[in-house]
């Protein structure tokens, strides 16, 4: 009996499994686009933040609702490791109502406060084995933000620490899509001015992300 195209044949499937091995290891970057929505507010409330000559302090603050965007680039350190390092745009908002003395008396006020920041992150995530399409993982980083706006009372950069917990779907060799939900707390004040108390924020939310799996291009 001639074996000889039963040797070619597993000679070629072993050699396509180790060009695949070899891609898979290869394929070590991707980069990830997040958006996403949370809701902000801080500890310890309500905080004061204005220092009126006649008078005025904050009753109560409540959270609001904000948009936040960023992109990172993942290497791969292992199976399912990876490290991160990404940047973007961030902001803190809440709503405050309390009572201020303009000219005689007392009356209420109310207003907004929305604080933006350009931030730079830098992060680990473990990504965990599954039978199908979806990958759940968890992830942690720190966050170094930049206040962009003009605000007397707020420092003009803070630290934060973020965790994540959520999953991958993969659509196709090069695409996929990312689902988490995530806290956000911060480590230092964020308030230039001690008034009462330090100003921590903090964010609760959820992020949907596109990623891009990049493939290195193969020299002839």
């Amino acid at each position: 009996m001639n074996q000889r195209p039963l040797i070619i044949i597993m000679l070629l499937i072993a050699f396509s499994l180790k060009l695949s091995a070899q891609e898979e290891n290869e394929r070590r970057y991707s980069i990830q686009l997040n958006y996403g929505i949370s809701r902000t507010l801080h500890y310890y409330t309500p905080v004061n933040f204005r220092v009126c000559f006649e008078g005025c302090y904050a009753e109560q603050q409540n959270a609001r609702t904000v948009p936040n965007f960023d992109v990172s680039l993942y290497r791969k350190i292992g199976t399912n490791s990876s490290v991160k390092l990404g940047v973007g745009i961030t902001s803190y908002k809440f709503f405050e109502t309390g009572m201020e003395s303009p000219v005689f008396g007392f009356v209420p006020y109310q207003m907004t406060y929305t604080n933006k920041y350009v931030m730079v992150s830098g992060g680990y995530r473990k990504l965990f084995k599954s039978g199908g399409i979806f990958r759940p993982f968890i992830e942690g980083e720190l966050i170094y933000e930049n206040l962009r706006n003009e605000e007397y009372a707020f420092t003009k950069f803070g630290l934060a620490l973020k965790s994540k917990l959520g999953g991958v779907f993969t659509i196709s060799k090069d695409i996929q899509i990312g689902i988490d939900g995530f806290y956000k707390s911060a480590i230092t004040p964020y308030n230039e001015f001690k008034i009462d108390r330090n100003y921590f924020p903090f964010a609760y939310g959820a992020e949907l992300s596109v990623i891009y799996v990049i493939t290195p291009k193969i020299s002839e």
